[in-house]
């Protein structure tokens, strides 16, 4: 299995002969994406919309995050899937932020 996304807003699932497996659906463009160590969630990056956390087995949205006047450009999860890594670049600077994944997620 491996996974794409694009200017098109969707993060695509396939499996190794090139069939569709699953589609999520983002708000804007979508620069970079991660899967969770078990596949049980899906980060995408999302430009000028922020960070956005699907359910892998569902497609379901479980969270957005913006983040004003920055663009997101890359996301991605430690090992263990503990944390989350968002890089975001402004007009005049451009930060990397970690975030406890349970917290970034909502869930305590």
């Amino acid at each position: 299995m491996f996974f794409t996304c694009g200017d098109d807003k969707l993060i695509i699932a396939w499996d190794l002969e090139a069939n569709k497996l699953g589609v999520y659906v983002g708000t804007g463009a979508c620069k970079s994406l991660a899967i969770s160590y078990n596949t049980e969630f899906i980060a995408g990056a999302f430009s000028t919309e922020g960070v956005e956390i699907f359910d892998a087995s569902t497609g379901k949205s479980l969270r957005k995050i913006n983040f004003p006047n920055f663009r997101c450009m890359n996301v991605d999860f430690n090992l263990g899937d503990s944390e989350i890594v968002v890089t975001l670049v402004g007009a005049l600077k451009s930060h990397v932020n970690t975030y406890d994944f349970k917290s970034f997620l909502g869930s305590d």
